[in-house]
């Protein structure tokens, strides 16, 4: 049973709390209860969804919150969990629980990750850094206090960095080194097996 808080119960009890709009995210919420619910003087206003210790998601009618990802970023992780939901593959309703969970992870981070980066740097990193995605999954950026640095947590919810770069230019590099050696290996396996390339 969600119960009844004010705005700055959450805004005081938490640290990212993620703002979108009403039935954004219906599917990727999907097997989450709503902990927390506030009000407005028409009456319901939003539910608060808690993702982890640090982390809510506010949906409603007057959304608020620190993080506001953009549409198409709540579209792409909604049709993620659309599919996931959706997909036979899952025969078993804990699979796509643990899926969706992980799904969850990913729109976290990816929402902390955008909201640490300054607009130039999202600029300069962004082919690379969605190559990245494509090809591992969603790492943690975690920008270095009073500096252009970002630290590299990959799995996103590793408590270990595994690289540190000084600036965008240098996490753009890095980015593009990972997905080429990924791309180098997998062309490689490919060759040993035999595989016929059309050419």
């Amino acid at each position: 049973m969600k119960n009844k808080v004010s705005r700055r119960f959450i805004n005081d009890r938490y640290t990212n709390i993620i703002c979108v709009g009403y039935c954004n995210l219906q599917r990727l919420l999907t097997g989450v209860p709503p902990m927390y619910y506030t009000t407005r003087v028409e009456g319901w206003a939003a539910d608060v969804y808690e993702l982890n210790h640090n982390t809510v998601v506010v949906t409603g009618y007057a959304p608020f919150g620190n993080i506001k990802p953009e549409y198409d970023l709540q579209r792409k992780y909604e049709m993620i969990a659309a599919r996931i939901i959706g997909n036979s593959y899952f025969v078993n309703t804990e699979d796509k629980e643990t899926k969706l969970a992980a799904t969850r992870a990913d729109f976290v981070n990816e929402c902390l990750n955008l909201s640490q980066l300054t607009k130039k740097d999202l600029e300069n990193i962004k082919n690379n850094y969605n190559s990245f995605i494509a090809n591992f999954g969603v790492p943690r950026l975690v920008r270095e206090d009073y500096g252009r640095g970002y630290y590299v947590f990959f799995p996103g919810d590793s408590e270990s960095y595994i690289q540190f770069c000084h600036n965008s230019d240098y996490l753009d590099g890095w980015l593009y080194g990972a997905v080429q050696a990924a791309n180098r290996k997998e062309f490689a396996n490919n060759l040993r097996e035999n595989k016929n390339y059309g050419c």
